[in-house]
């Protein structure tokens, strides 16, 4: 097994440099340079993959552990001011009353959810305790091995998983329920007034108890700072190569697993350089497992529907956005939207193209490298840069 695996690093470092990053000018020469593009375009453009509130497909989505997108003010302030039973010096109070009401209910909703889900996911942690990730890459690896020596045709999907999507990232969410004391304690306390310690202090709440404006300031303190700044592919590193110092600066951006601050100095100053690296091993496999059990649906199944909030969330963590842009407001709008699927789908289609997991011939491993986190939420397109509403026109013809 040891042998294997250095083979398929030797042959990384032998084929890594003919990987390019996506671009306008190669779309236009080349337009099906990217097989898994090509398939991914196609689903997207003919429906097969859809945004939506409704009928989102229950084995991806789990949109009560995730924040609201849109803040309901203006549509209670609406409803009170076409209320005929409030009289007209009454509005501007009942308005903000209202506003408070759906707030407070909105945080008990919130934690009641966060405390079934953690409760759920009990059995989960007493099998993998922290390793969930690391054994499902396993897995995937082991069961891509396999679908390669029996010659199966490309269009047939992999064994799957034990867990789905949904129970995957509900599971990395149960991590939530340690935040529950605190809140509880403060929503007693503020009441109604809940909302603006949030948006203040946006960590002190759960996730799924979060305002679009609260998520908002997370976002910006997340964004990856060298967006449009990477001129070629970054070379082959795994997380016991890479320098101190840039293990801290992706642990320090990365919102999959939050290292405090204090925890990162903690560990410069005893020098302990493994567990750095192991919580940055995770996040690897986290992101890994995720985009796998996301491709594997969306290539193999009729009809996939993704919520604007897990699309927002897939975004954020793959850090695929501006500091600038309004995510819930960008998944709300249908241009917008638009330009969040196309960033992740040429994500996808970057990281993915000519894998055995999207109908090609190699390991994942095989393609960039055992653990390679140099391409660690690299965008795919040029320069390591995020399309805009100009690419549009090209991505859809």
């Amino acid at each position: 097994m040891i042998r294997f695996r250095f083979t398929h690093m030797v042959r990384y470092h032998s084929t890594s440099h003919f990987t390019l990053p996506l671009s306008t000018s190669s779309l236009k020469d080349s337009p099906h340079s990217n097989l898994l593009l090509d398939k991914l375009k196609d689903t997207y453009l003919n429906g097969k993959l859809v945004v939506g509130h409704e009928n989102a497909t229950e084995s991806l989505n789990s949109t009560s552990s995730l924040p609201m997108t849109q803040f309901p003010k203006n549509k209670i302030f609406v409803q009170v001011a076409q209320d005929d039973n409030v009289g007209s010096w009454r509005k501007p109070f009942v308005k903000w009353f209202r506003l408070g009401v759906y707030m407070v209910k909105y945080y008990k909703e919130g934690v009641k959810n966060t405390y079934r889900l953690a409760k759920d996911t009990r059995p989960l942690i007493k099998q993998y305790k922290d390793r969930l990730s690391t054994e499902l890459c396993k897995s995937v690896e082991f069961k891509e091995i396999e679908h390669r020596l029996k010659k199966r045709a490309g269009s047939e999907p992999i064994e799957l998983l034990p867990l789905n999507r949904r129970q995957f990232v509900e599971f990395h969410r149960r991590r939530e329920a340690r935040k529950i004391p605190v809140f509880f304690v403060l929503a007693l306390a503020f009441e109604e007034f809940t909302a603006v310690i949030c948006y203040l202090w946006p960590k002190v709440a759960p996730h799924n108890c979060l305002t679009p404006g609260a998520f908002a300031k997370i976002t910006r303190s997340h964004v990856n700072h060298e967006l449009g700044q990477i001129s070629e592919v970054p070379t082959y590193k795994s997380p016991y190569t890479l320098p101190t110092d840039q293990v801290f600066a992706k642990l320090k951006s990365s919102f999959i697993e939050q290292t405090p601050r204090w925890k990162l100095a903690l560990y410069q100053l005893v020098d302990n350089k493994v567990l750095p690296r192991e919580t940055l091993l995770r996040i690897h496999h986290y992101l890994f497992v995720d985009d796998w059990l996301l491709l594997q649906h969306i290539l193999h199944n009729e009809s996939t529907v993704l919520a604007p909030a897990e699309l927002v969330d897939c975004i954020m963590l793959r850090q695929l956005y501006r500091s600038e842009e309004d995510l819930n407001a960008m998944a709300n709008d249908p241009e917008g939207q638009r330009v969040l699927v196309w960033r992740l789908l040429i994500y996808w289609a970057f990281r993915f193209d000519k894998t055995i997991t999207c109908g090609g011939e190699s390991l994942f491993a095989e393609r960039w490298g055992v653990n390679n986190v140099s391409i660690l939420n690299y965008s795919g397109w040029e320069n390591g840069d995020l399309i805009g509403t100009r690419e549009l026109p090209i991505l859809e013809l």
